[in-house]
């Protein structure tokens, strides 16, 4: 059984949700352990007129994309991308 513990959490932000929220990064207390969808969630609550931009956007720990699924045990800083369309 695992306890879950309150941390707090740099979040940074990129792209349009960075242009949106005004914000290149906040902290934030997280859940741990949680998901990628625990943390956008949580994300989507915080920031509710951003919720869906959210809830389509990647977490990236450490440079690199949270597998779907993978729960993350202990966590420091956590970047978000929002979906890219170009052309």
């Amino acid at each position: 059984l695992t306890v879950p513990k309150l941390v707090r959490v740099e979040i940074r932000y990129y792209a349009q949700l960075r242009e949106d929220l005004r914000l290149s990064n906040e902290e934030i207390e997280l859940e741990l352990p949680a998901t990628e969808e625990d943390i956008l969630n949580r994300l989507a609550q915080l920031h509710p007129k951003q919720a869906a931009l959210f809830l389509a956007s990647r977490a990236a720990v450490e440079d690199e994309y949270l597998p779907r699924g993978t729960v993350v045990q202990d966590l420091r800083a956590v970047d978000v991308i929002p979906p890219v369309s170009g052309g």
